[in-house]
């Protein structure tokens, strides 16, 4: 039997907590993992989208190098 990706139910909105982008900003994907968990962290990127945080990570970077 080939294994599915678990979606996101749509009934349901997923809350995510306040201090995850920022926490992901600073430390990337380790960082968030080890403080909520894979999974947990897995479902918040998919509730607000692994191309924004990476894009919003890249502008993070970006500024902390000029700064």
């Amino acid at each position: 039997m080939a294994s599915r990706a678990k979606r996101l139910p749509t009934s349901v909105p997923v809350p995510v907590d306040e201090d995850f982008i920022p926490k992901f900003l600073e430390g990337g994907w380790a960082r968030v993992s080890r403080i909520w968990g894979a999974k947990r962290a897995q479902v918040w990127v998919r509730v607000i989208g692994l191309d924004r945080l990476q894009a919003m990570r890249r502008d993070y970077l970006a500024g902390r190098r000029k700064g």
